[in-house]
């Protein structure tokens, strides 16, 4: 990261931490309002996430989200999703 400079990698690298609101080179969760609007559940599946991905839509550049993906009602895998800087 040091030898990428201001530029930054242009990779999930750049993200360093996790947010509780949107900031650069920062990961939040989406909210519960916004899972619920798309999902119709605060708790989707993964399949429930790859047929909609709308929620990139207000993603900004340098940031990034991540979803809880449930399975059998259990919490399974995390889903990361963002855009680079570039």
């Amino acid at each position: 990261m040091e030898d990428a400079a201001e530029d930054g990698t242009r990779s999930i690298l750049d993200l360093d931490h996790v947010s509780d609101a949107p900031d650069f080179c920062a990961v939040t969760p989406l909210p519960d309002d916004v899972l619920q609007n798309l999902y119709g559940t605060t708790k989707p599946t993964r399949e429930m996430v790859e047929q909609n991905m709308d929620f990139f839509e207000d993603v900004e550049r340098g940031q990034g989200v991540f979803i809880v993906l449930y399975k059998d009602g259990q919490p399974d895998q995390v889903f990361f999703a963002g855009y680079s800087f570039d």
